[in-house]
């Protein structure tokens, strides 16, 4: 009887290291030699993988609530302030 085999894990990440760069790269702050090392362990390791589609889900939800909350207009006038006064110095 043929088991269908998976292909191996590649070594560049372990599933450690992955987890704690999943946040990382959701961001977009890895360098493009870490995105495709993510990439390739996502590609073949189920768990993270699934891990991994959570973890975007998360994401997306919280950035879809921040992008529908207004920002107070004073916060911003403030906020104006400060980066006005920073490119100032």
């Amino acid at each position: 009887m043929g088991t269908a085999r998976r292909a191996p894990v590649p070594k560049d990440m372990s599933c450690a290291e992955v987890f704690a760069r999943v946040q990382e790269y959701l961001d977009r702050e890895l360098n493009p030699d870490e995105v495709e090392a993510v990439k390739a362990h996502l590609d073949y390791c189920p768990p993270c993988a699934r891990g991994f589609v959570f973890e975007e889900s998360v994401f997306e939800t919280v950035r879809l609530k921040l992008a529908a909350s207004a920002c107070p207009e004073d916060l911003m006038a403030r906020l104006r302030e400060c980066l006005e006064a920073c490119d100032e110095s």
